[in-house]
């Protein structure tokens, strides 16, 4: 093993130059590749996911006209902000809204290189089925309920403008969409309390008749008047569980301008393409060491018609 390694070192010495040359012109192509990628920075923001501040107060004062007590845990609700995160709707929104497919396809949108390869100009549809946007725009979840985002772009101030849009996407989902099982069961029980406390005040507002005499009516308002407190106990208990499913955040970093550039990494691609050139200067070498071998093979064998 250590000959063969001691032969190898040697090859590569004799054609000490023919490695230099190609090792050197790997080392041009990488820094012009480096310089030739277009500068890209990236912005970053970090949320926390917690409870709502007022929360506590609120079930205290509902608590307070329950004949009963309840335990109140809080949520974790990290798991519903980065569902949204990473959801469709939300990469939807930001490629429409912010008129991203020009960045995520810069190409296409060239005058030159559309006309010359007759590239049609892409859809936001066609941009989410390839996850063009996930290439720049990375989630996050650590420990603690801690959200990180990052967003790349040629432009510092662009990239952290998308992260701040990111940020009131999520508020305005938080809070006009997003829908819990207890939310639902307290409008269900709103509409059926505000139902019952109408019937409830026809009821009250009725004038005893021979159709309608006074005992039925007595029935009727005693009836409506126990539905009435049953949904109202329900109401407050809906609002409870609505309360402990309450999904909020803070942004502990805001969405940063970044000034230092984050790709290309030139010192990385530059050492890439030494590394390269120097397996391809070493396969060179023994493929002209072999070939100089056989060669010289060929030139030792005497020919068999040769007569002494």
């Amino acid at each position: 093993m250590n000959s063969e390694l001691h032969h190898i070192v040697r090859l590569l010495y004799v054609r000490r130059v023919l490695v230099a040359w190609i090792v050197g012109l790997g080392c041009v192509v990488g820094v012009m590749v480096s310089f030739f990628l277009p500068v890209q920075y990236q912005s970053s923001a970090a949320l926390r996911s917690e409870d709502t501040p007022v929360m506590d107060d609120m079930l205290k004062d509902m608590l307070s006209t329950l004949p009963f007590s309840i335990d109140v845990q809080k949520r974790d609700s990290t798991k519903d902000i980065v569902a949204f995160l990473e959801s469709r709707t939300l990469r939807q929104r930001l490629i429409d809204g912010l008129d991203l497919l020009p960045r995520l396809y810069p190409w296409h949108y060239h005058p030159v290189f559309s006309a010359l390869l007759h590239v049609s100009v892409p859809t936001t549809a066609l941009a989410l089925q390839e996850e063009a946007l996930d290439a720049v725009f990375t989630v996050m979840e650590e420990a603690d309920g801690l959200i990180r985002l990052r967003y790349l772009d040629r432009d510092p101030r662009f990239a952290a403008g998308v992260l701040d849009r990111v940020i009131v996407e999520l508020r305005l989902y938080l809070d006009t969409e997003h829908e819990t099982d207890a939310k639902r069961e307290r409008i269900f029980i709103e509409k059926r309390l505000a139902e019952s406390e109408a019937e409830l005040h026809r009821w009250e507002a009725m004038t005893p008749s021979a159709q309608m005499p006074l005992s039925r009516i007595h029935r009727e308002l005693a009836a409506n008047q126990s539905v009435y407190t049953e949904l109202k106990r329900r109401f407050a208990l809906a609002q409870i569980a609505e309360a402990r499913q309450t999904v909020a955040f803070k942004v502990l970093d805001p969405p940063l301008i970044p000034v230092k550039r984050a790709r290309p990494r030139r010192m990385l691609i530059v050492g890439f393409f030494v590394v390269v050139s120097a397996l391809i200067a070493c396969i060179v070498v023994l493929g002209l060491a072999a070939r100089d071998t056989t060669r010289r093979n060929d030139f030792a064998v005497p020919d068999d018609n040769e007569t002494p």
